[in-house]
């Protein structure tokens, strides 16, 4: 009697690919959490752009509206505030609230769920005519982002 030719697997084999698939598993897991993660940072980053420069449009269209002696920036306040005369009876108030959203006379200019954690506006003189610098800065979870822009205002 002879040993009969089992067409099988012998347990060595099995266990090596199985540690071969478990490790091609674990492999393909963290690859995904890794872009997973990734993915969820640059859409962060995105949305805080968008909202950085909503802000900055609106804040540098008003300066821009006004005239330079109707501006009057609040340096004591971290961040800054910001209020100027956009028109005649029309006024701008830009303050940052105690849940860090930046609003334009109590309305939010930002989302919610951003947060800004640096509003800064410095008042200089080129030649005569007052320039404002205004810095944004903005965070939503690991994603942070800062614009920065120079604008004048209208010269009367």
């Amino acid at each position: 009697m002879g040993f009969k030719d089992n067409a099988g697997f012998t347990l060595v084999e099995v266990l090596a690919v199985m540690a071969i698939l478990g490790l091609v598993a674990a492999l393909a897991g963290s690859l995904y959490l890794s872009a997973q993660k990734t993915w969820e940072v640059v859409t962060h980053r995105e949305e805080v752009q968008q909202n950085l420069r909503l802000a900055m449009v609106r804040i540098t269209n008003d300066i821009r509206k006004s005239s330079g002696d109707t501006v009057t920036v609040d340096t004591t306040a971290v961040p800054n505030s910001l209020d100027m005369a956009v028109e005649s009876g029309v006024y701008s108030r830009y303050r940052v609230d105690s849940e860090d959203v930046l609003k334009r006379n109590g309305q939010p200019v930002t989302t919610p769920d951003m947060k800004i954690v640096g509003f800064y506006v410095y008042e200089d003189k080129i030649r005569g005519q007052k320039i404002f610098t205004v810095v944004l800065a903005g965070r939503k979870g690991q994603a942070g982002f800062e614009l920065q822009t120079k604008v004048s205002p209208r010269v009367r």
